[in-house]
């Protein structure tokens, strides 16, 4: 009885005990696979398609997976399965016959031991995320005949400094080669209609999209072509090195997340000829103090380095690292846009002055401190501690709205008050600017 259990347990986990070292099953119709823990080799033999796996734990060797240090693949074999050797962190050896016509979504990725991989050309397709966080891989060889590299397929390969694009490659994902820390060059090959390259940098055939900029380049600034219209999904995302960017007139449309966790970036000087900027182009660029727009850009406008909509209705962006930290919102705004003020740690104070409480959309006051002064109308302090987004904050107090002009330096007890021009605020028995400055 109990060897019968015990048969039933290891067919229902889709995986056969040869002995205290050897374990085995299937994974496709006309595949099997077989595992020697002796020698840390994952054999797979059999012809066909490999299975796809929605969930890690369903693949069969994948509580033996910190063994595997070598895959054998059979000749005869035409796919690799999603996910198939996720997270074998121990692998460092494996040939892909020259009968595999795609590699699944997933399929090495987090193989943090892999250093080298060839893609053969019946590769039609590489899928998404299939190398991401293998940080160890350095060469990667794709054969010209494959057709695609899916989204985030090499995400984060740290060592890879370089990768060379066949004339065959028509489709490239987003944020493809996204964070890989040194890379310096993506070269395609000049008979490739899709896509070409400059100095290492990966645009479309006729250079209008810059679709990646490699981060691994240690230059502190990069000057756009001038042909270029559109700065692709991730382009310069974790870039550390640059630390100003001119988008230049000819630039229309910055994308998602375009230059998101660009840590030096400082200043962004905007063109006249951008009209969209897309949510979370410059989100958590922790070092920028100032987005500054030509004021004859039509869609956007800028006050203090803040990036607002050319009507000034919408608030799009203060900057993490802003000097102006006590800001005011005008009364002329009703919209801020998502992750506005996201992580701004240093604002001290807030102040906003539309009656009706600005409508916010998500993660605008992520990890702002919510303790800070936010001034509002005094008649409004009600709607703004019910209002969404506002009502975080647990020190609303009104904004003194009286305002006297005062000559010849005398001193008023009201809050707010005009000397020799100069709109200040008196408060606790201090004078301050309206930006939050002291003034002696």
């Amino acid at each position: 009885m109990r060897r019968l259990l015990f048969i039933a347990f290891v067919i229902t986990c889709n995986a056969f005990i040869l002995s205290a070292e050897t374990y085995y099953g299937s994974c496709g119709d006309k595949l099997a696979w077989s595992l020697n823990s002796e020698d840390s080799t994952l054999t797979i033999s059999g012809q066909g398609a490999m299975k796809n796996w929605e969930y890690t734990s369903s693949i069969p060797w994948y509580q033996y997976r910190s063994l595997i240090v070598t895959i054998i693949l059979p000749n005869a074999i035409t796919t690799i399965g999603n996910r198939a050797f996720q997270h074998c962190e121990s692998l460092r050896n494996i040939n892909i016959p020259n009968k595999i016509i795609s590699i699944g979504d997933y399929a090495f990725s987090s193989c943090s031991s892999l250093l080298a991989i060839t893609i053969p050309g019946n590769v039609t397709s590489i899928g998404t995320s299939t190398f991401a966080n293998c940080i160890a891989l350095n060469t990667i060889n794709i054969s010209n005949g494959v057709a695609s590299i899916g989204q985030s397929a090499f995400y984060n390969c740290q060592s890879l400094s370089s990768i060379y694009i066949p004339k065959s490659i028509t489709s490239i994902g987003s944020s493809a080669f996204s964070s890989c820390s040194s890379m310096t060059n993506i070269n395609v090959e000049a008979s490739n209609p899709s896509y070409s390259s400059i100095d290492g940098v990966l645009f479309d055939k006729t250079l209008t999209t810059l679709i990646q900029y490699p981060i691994g380049k240690n230059e502190s600034t990069y000057l756009i072509p001038g042909s270029v219209t559109t700065i692709g999904y991730f382009a310069f995302e974790k870039c550390s090195f640059i630390d100003s960017i001119n988008i230049p007139n000819n630039i229309v449309h910055i994308c998602r997340m375009a230059f998101h966790a660009c840590d030096s970036l400082n200043v962004v000087n905007i063109g006249s000829g951008v009209t969209t900027i897309e949510e979370g182009a410059f989100f958590e660029c922790y070092s920028l103090t100032a987005i500054n727009v030509n004021k004859d850009n039509s869609k956007y406008s800028s006050k203090e380095g803040v990036l607002y909509d050319k009507s000034g209705t919408a608030l799009v962006l203060y900057p993490i690292k802003n000097t102006v930290t006590s800001y005011t919102i005008a009364d002329s705004v009703t919209l801020i846009c998502q992750w506005a003020f996201h992580k701004c740690i240093y604002l001290s104070a807030l102040t906003c002055e539309a009656e009706i409480p600005p409508r916010v959309l998500d993660g605008v006051f992520y990890q702002v401190d919510k303790s800070i002064p936010l001034y509002v109308p005094a008649n409004s302090i009600d709607a703004y501690k019910s209002a969404a987004g506002w009502k975080e904050f647990f020190n609303i107090q009104q904004i003194i709205s009286t305002t006297y002009n005062v000559t010849n330096n005398s001193v008023v007890t009201n809050e707010k008050f005009i000397r020799d021009g100069q709109v200040l605020i008196l408060r606790d028995g201090k004078t301050y600017t309206v930006q939050g400055e002291e003034v002696k």
